[in-house]
């Protein structure tokens, strides 16, 4: 029986679990794309077609070589990265990218697999972290204030000092807090009091690590009371004063619940992709 070939990001005759998965990529806040061992474009969301285009102003289109979607600083990078993936390994950068637009991404290339073990391809996602990097220099700018802090209200951040007690905390953080603790967080608070016990251990080695001149980025998860998973991102570096005394550690922390749906709804249409591989190559 003769097999349809796919039409821009269109995956042909999906069931309706498989739309339903489609349709968790589609709503991804990330741009997500999948291409194969040569670098052919497999499928993509819209959001990575707006991206792209973006950049590029072309649009990227199901056969096309995902290189020429790369620009020309990051292609080094881009190419010991995709050899690394290959090899089955995972890869997370934050590379500031600039072509005709300019933004911060953090990067995630990763291999994906038949339900056979045999390689699918690879799989790119790039969320935007603009937000992030800003609030991110507002923390280690030590002359910032709360309003500067205030700002960046899609991120939870924080400002510990070394004795894991709050100087500094954003609306989002408290809202976050009060929805999933039912706690309010305030400066002076300790940050022990707001944890889950799942994430306890991960948290205090990341902080200690901190607190010795690190950056860590770790991606957790917690089981709330209603027994759902909550993923989330945290990053975390030591904050110095001016005269360059340490003042405690800051922390910023994304919600990655939607991105890690993404990534198992992408494993489970692995099956539906491999009639899109048998078409391409």
């Amino acid at each position: 029986m003769k097999r349809t070939k796919p039409v821009g990001n269109k995956l042909p005759q999906l069931s309706d679990t498989e739309k339903m998965l489609r349709a968790i990529l589609e709503n991804a806040p990330e741009n997500i794309i999948l291409f194969d061992r040569r670098h052919r474009v497999l499928c993509y969301n819209e959001g990575a077609k707006k991206t792209l285009y973006d950049y590029f102003r072309k649009e990227v289109k199901a056969g096309s070589d995902y290189r020429d979607f790369v620009i020309p600083a990051l292609k080094k990078v881009y190419k010991t990265t995709f050899a690394k993936a290959l090899r089955g390994e995972t890869i997370e950068l934050e590379l500031e990218t600039k072509g005709k637009v300019s933004h911060w991404f953090h990067y995630k290339m990763n291999p994906v697999y038949e339900p056979s073990g045999k390689l699918l391809g690879i799989c790119l996602s790039a969320v935007n972290i603009d937000e992030r990097k800003k609030a991110e220099l507002a923390l280690k700018d030590t002359t910032a204030t709360f309003e500067s802090l205030e700002r960046h209200a899609s991120e939870a951040i924080f400002l510990l000092d070394k004795n894991y007690k709050v100087l500094q905390v954003n609306q989002a953080a408290r809202r976050r807090l009060r929805i999933t603790k039912k706690m309010n967080l305030a400066p002076g608070s300790d940050i022990r009091d707001f944890m889950y016990d799942d994430v306890r251990k991960e948290f205090f080695s990341s902080f200690r690590k901190a607190l010795k001149g690190e950056q860590v980025v770790k991606e957790v998860y917690s089981k709330l009371s209603d027994n759902s998973i909550n993923w989330f991102q945290y990053k975390m570096f030591p904050v110095h004063s001016a005269s360059g005394n340490l003042i405690g550690v800051g922390v910023i922390t994304e919600n990655t619940t939607k991105r890690k749906e993404a990534e198992h709804a992408l494993k489970n249409m692995a099956a539906e992709f491999e009639s899109v591989v048998q078409n391409i190559i």
